[in-house]
């Protein structure tokens, strides 16, 4: 009894795991996601684009600091759009 007690309690484990899987996260939850098809691939030449506010220094510095002890890519700043891009915004 107890083996199918524990059994039961690990099947709906793992099922709530597979479906709290199919929600995106991301922290800080932004208000507006859009699923569209492919993936976003970091690269040597993904720029990092933000508006030119100074505010943004300290969370850019600790991104791109993050980026590159994790993958080994050292991201370049722009303040102009480009297709390969991470944009920070400040709202």
């Amino acid at each position: 009894m107890k083996k199918i007690a524990l059994l039961l309690i690990v099947l709906v484990c793992c099922y709530t795991n597979c479906l709290s899987q199919s929600e995106i996260s991301i922290i800080p939850k932004p208000q507006k996601l859009l699923l569209g098809q492919g993936m976003f691939v970091l690269q040597n030449n993904t720029s990092l684009i933000y508006t030119g506010d100074v505010s943004l220094d300290n969370e850019l510095n600790y991104f791109t600091t993050r980026i590159l002890v994790g993958t080994g890519i050292n991201l370049k700043r722009a303040v102009s759009d480009s297709k390969k891009a991470i944009i920070f915004i400040n709202d």
